[in-house]
């Protein structure tokens, strides 16, 4: 591999946002997969995958200990991004501040060429490089039909309508206990915002109406987009909930991306878990945003060309309470192209080799 292109795999592996925040956890202590899938708040699939693009980057290792496995960064990398944090910034803390002992000893093979490469190249160079592809970088918007629930309207003088337009509603799980005259379709469904001039209105609703699930286990909304999984993208799915109803303490909700395999199951690629506390949501008329993320989609994995998957679930309460939803939306995120990240080395050499023309 030539200078120039020997810096692809590392900027390919920091080009995601999960991968990044992996680094920025590991570079001052080391964690077990279960503390920083805990931590991130992902799936131990994607985890383990961006765990994976990761080490084969020479970002970070993994060593077996017992019956888990440690992770750290390379102490090689640490020290080499920390000496060029003008060129990378990764949220580093100061270098008197990490604590040696939590690493492992590096290992033999290095990407000494990324250094070289940040060394030489100022930060307005790559920004000018970046710029050039920014078209093609950039993220893109995905419909979510019904993603801000407006449809349908309660009939007039009705406070909520137990349907919801394109979203399909979880099947009862057995032995689930309901409140007394309530039944199991009423319990999710649209409600019309309250006027801005009531104590009770939520201020940053999309539109006039959102989507209420009460805090019981298995009530949930998905649907299927039109869309689907694209090798080379990467997926944020972005909604908007709060608590209210004097929802218990304690209270799970689950937001997650997913494809129906070859026998038609659903199978999660990228979740969040919710769980509400009192200071988690300490404004009952405002909703606040969470996210969960699907990273780069391989050729070789199963969902590439699937249809894309939505799923909002109840996973824990006591029927006290319920979740309003809102504005769900979805975002395709571009991972760095080759073609991109061969013309960001091509420039860093060109900027060297200018540098080097007006020395003579």
């Amino acid at each position: 591999m030539s200078k120039s292109t020997a810096c692809i795999p590392l900027l390919k592996a920091l080009a995601d946002e999960t991968r990044r925040r992996i680094v920025q956890e590991l570079v001052t202590e080391t964690l077990t997969v279960t503390e920083l899938t805990e931590r991130l708040q992902v799936t131990q699939y994607s985890g383990s995958k961006h765990l994976r693009i990761l080490r084969e980057a020479g970002i970070i290792r993994t060593e077996k200990q017992g019956k888990h496995l440690k992770c750290c960064v390379e102490e090689e990398f640490r020290l080499q991004v920390s000496r060029s944090k003008n060129q990378l910034d990764l949220a580093l803390p100061n270098q008197n501040q990490i604590n040696r002992k939590t690493m492992f000893r590096p290992m033999k093979t290095t990407q000494r060429s990324f250094c070289q490469f940040a060394q030489r190249v100022p930060v307005l160079t790559i920004a000018a490089v970046l710029a050039t592809f920014a078209g093609t970088l950039a993220a893109e918007t995905i419909e979510v039909p019904n993603g801000s629930f407006e449809s349908p309207t309660p009939p007039p003088g009705f406070p909520a309508s137990p349907q919801v337009d394109v979203w399909q509603k979880t099947p009862q799980p057995p032995q689930v206990p309901l409140p007394g005259g309530i039944t199991w379709d009423q319990l999710s469904g649209v409600f019309p915002n309250t006027a801005p001039v009531e104590p009770n209105h939520i201020g940053n609703m999309t539109g006039n109406q959102a989507a209420y699930l009460f805090a019981i286990p298995g009530v949930g909304l998905f649907q299927q987009l039109n869309a689907t999984f694209q090798i080379g993208q990467s997926y944020n799915l972005t909604l908007g909930m709060l608590g209210g109803g004097g929802i218990a303490e304690g209270s799970s909700f689950l937001m997650s991306l997913y494809y129906l395999d070859g026998g038609n199951s659903q199978v999660t690629l990228g979740a969040t878990p919710i769980t509400y506390t009192a200071a988690g949501f300490s404004n009952p008329t405002h909703l606040y945003d969470y996210t969960a993320t699907v990273g780069e989609v391989q050729a070789g994995d199963a969902w590439a060309g699937q249809r894309i998957g939505i799923q909002l679930l109840s996973t824990f309460g006591t029927g006290q309470g319920y979740w309003d939803v809102d504005n769900v939306r979805l975002m395709s995120v571009p991972e760095p192209s080759t073609v991109g990240l061969l013309a960001l080395g091509a420039g860093g050499w060109l900027a060297a080799r200018l540098r080097s023309r007006r020395r003579m």
